[in-house]
């Protein structure tokens, strides 16, 4: 639609822009505000920035988003300060300094330093539950999975074992922050929690990154503040899962999931390392790249040691049916295989070069 309405003569524009806004065509849509008197283009560029880093409109990854919002900032408001605050949410610390430099705001440079400090020590307590909770979900795993697997060969509905005093719920008792992750999919919750609450005022530090004059200053006139009466929240009961059942078995998928370094995620910590080693920073840099190191091996290792005892008991299972003249029947659920293939990414090597020289 957007090419048609471009190829048509004369070019129907107002169709183009709304084409463009709909696909995320955001450098096409500003070409075509160009020419247009009637429109505030600062008011315009503030709100297409807010659609474009809430991922509304166009098939961009997370960081490309963060960085058009900030590129629109700058190009079309003039607003150095929004701009360089637009970037924080993916950690570009680099491109942050960059901009602060580069228009004379050095008063602003401390404090993207200090934020990637405080956004570093959060990364270290996170990688540490994050291990916790990926190998206590992954030990329940095995057991719910393998009941499941019963079941279904037994072609019952899945009834609970009084036997089984190992629910979900003494699990996750010792959890440290498996709740947080419960309902993730593949989406780096810890990641973007952290970066809220060390760029936030009044969060885990004391200060305003550009100041707190910006803090509404891109509030778009279609987003409504307050108004109207709060209504009072009902309290809904919860339903107690069961234990061994198909609702648990998708909790801990979702939690084992939730504990894996997603791209995005794997992103800002190598852009976090980076950044503080080059800003004399290298013993916490350091501690964030051992730290995530011991994480992917704690992963690698619980998913080793998982594989291998399913092995084990699958031998028996065959030995056992040979030996009493059945046929063993092997069984694969649908999420074995996604389950089987988690791991956290090898940081890159430049980095393990560098802190090999460092004493």
């Amino acid at each position: 639609a957007l090419a048609t309405y471009l190829a048509a003569k004369p070019k129907y524009f107002d169709g183009a822009k709304n084409a463009a806004r709909i696909c995320g065509d955001w450098r096409t849509f500003f070409a075509c505000c160009a020419d247009d008197q009637d429109i505030d283009i600062q008011e315009v560029a503030s709100y297409v920035s807010e659609e474009i880093s809430g991922g509304r409109g166009g098939n961009y990854s997370r960081r490309e988003e963060i960085m058009f919002s900030s590129r629109i900032l700058l190009d079309y408001c003039n607003d150095i300060d929004g701009a360089i605050e637009a970037l924080y949410p993916a950690a570009m610390w680099t491109e942050a300094r960059r901009l602060a430099k580069l228009h004379s705001r050095e008063e602003i440079v401390s404090n993207i330093i200090y934020a990637a400090k405080s956004y570093g020590q959060t990364c270290l307590t996170e990688f540490e539950d994050r291990a916790t909770a990926f190998e206590e979900a992954n030990e329940r795993y095995t057991v719910v999975m393998g009941f499941q697997k019963e079941m279904k060969i037994q072609g019952q509905s899945g009834q609970v074992t009084e036997n089984d005093n190992q629910s979900l719920f003494s699990v996750a008792s010792n959890m440290s922050n498996a709740s947080l992750y419960s309902n993730a999919s593949t989406s780096s919750v810890g990641s973007v929690s952290s970066l809220s609450s060390v760029i936030s005022v009044g969060a885990t530090s004391t200060f305003s990154i550009v100041g707190e004059q910006y803090e509404r200053k891109h509030k778009s006139k279609f987003n409504k503040i307050g108004g109207g009466k709060k209504k009072k929240k009902q309290k809904k009961q919860k339903n107690k899962m069961k234990r061994n059942s198909e609702e648990e078995l998708k909790q801990l998928v979702g939690t084992l999931k939730g504990q894996v370094v997603d791209d995005f995620y794997f992103e800002t910590i190598v852009e976090t390392i980076k950044f503080l080693a080059q800003e004399g920073e290298s013993p916490l840099a350091r501690n964030i790249f051992d730290s995530y190191n011991s994480l992917r091996e704690r992963i690698n290792e619980s998913q080793s040691r998982r594989k291998e005892k399913e092995n084990e008991e699958r031998n028996a299972k065959v030995h056992a049916a040979k030996k009493g003249g059945d046929e063993y029947v092997h069984l694969s659920l649908d999420c074995e295989d996604e389950i089987n293939s988690l791991l956290c990414k090898e940081l890159p090597d430049a980095l393990s070069t560098f802190f090999s020289f460092q004493t």
